[in-house]
């Protein structure tokens, strides 16, 4: 069974070592037989929202690294499960947060000897209540304990299960507010007859936030059109651009 063991892990790692601690999340490496009963072992849940934030990836895991040392616990490289720039809003997109769930249900942790589950936060679990509620119930029929790093949250406890109770509906709630913002602004920006897209189609271009004619790939479009109208398929179309080196706007 390859376990992270974490007393020997120092919280800044090179982003290879990091890589090489989660590169896998099945369980064809793991072996029951060679399973100690006397260790504590913890799964472990990360998510970030856009590639952007793939950094957060590698900060959220570090620190989580850092809280199983200290409560001496080990993380098989197993049992990371990693969604990679979906968001909290809705668990349906997430396979590995539906995995968990699984695992959960199907009592894989506990054949494992998986008794915790160590986050980030409790947003990084869901940013919706039924979601998180699910989360936490499955995995506390499991036998398995959830802990929120950042927040100290331990859900076996009232305090702990309060506290979690509090984040979440401010979780939905904050993101609800943020998906109201985003809306008001698009429909005044309409209203106003401003754009509302960041990339214009080809053909296009934006000066000074109003859209205007690109002169020089407008002339290509109507040669796109030409084609269509000829019977031409999309495939024709395309080598037809490439003979007569005609570039896309990305080049």
């Amino acid at each position: 069974m390859k376990n992270l063991l974490i007393p020997k892990i120092e919280a800044k790692q090179s982003d290879s070592a990091i890589q090489s601690l989660s590169q896998s999340n099945t369980l064809s490496k793991i072996q029951v037989a060679d399973i100690d009963s006397s260790i504590k072992r913890a799964a472990v849940y990360i998510r970030y929202s856009t590639p952007e934030q793939k950094n957060s990836y590698k900060d959220q895991l570090s620190s989580i690294i850092i809280q199983a040392k200290a409560m001496n616990i080990e993380i098989p490289e197993d049992m990371i499960f990693v969604d990679h720039g979906l968001s909290g809003k809705s668990s349906e997109n997430r396979l590995e947060w539906q995995k968990i769930i699984e695992y959960a249900k199907e009592g894989v942790f506990k054949k494992f000897g998986v008794t915790t589950m160590l986050y980030w936060a409790t947003d990084r679990i869901a940013r919706n209540a039924l979601d998180a509620l699910t989360f936490e119930h499955e995995l506390k029929k499991a036998g398995i304990k959830c802990y929120s790093v950042s927040e100290g949250y331990d859900l076996s406890t009232f305090d702990g299960k309060f506290s979690f109770m509090m984040e979440v509906m401010a979780a939905e709630c904050l993101n609800d507010l943020r998906a109201a913002d985003i809306k008001r602004s698009l429909k005044t920006r309409a209203i106003e007859g401003n754009p509302i897209i960041t990339k214009v189609p080809y053909g296009y271009k934006l000066n000074h936030g109003k859209i205007e004619i690109n002169e020089t790939e407008i002339k290509n479009v109507h040669i796109i059109f030409e084609c269509f109208l000829q019977g031409m398929g999309t495939m024709a179309i395309a080598r037809k651009l490439v003979e007569m080196e005609i570039t896309t706007c990305k080049g």
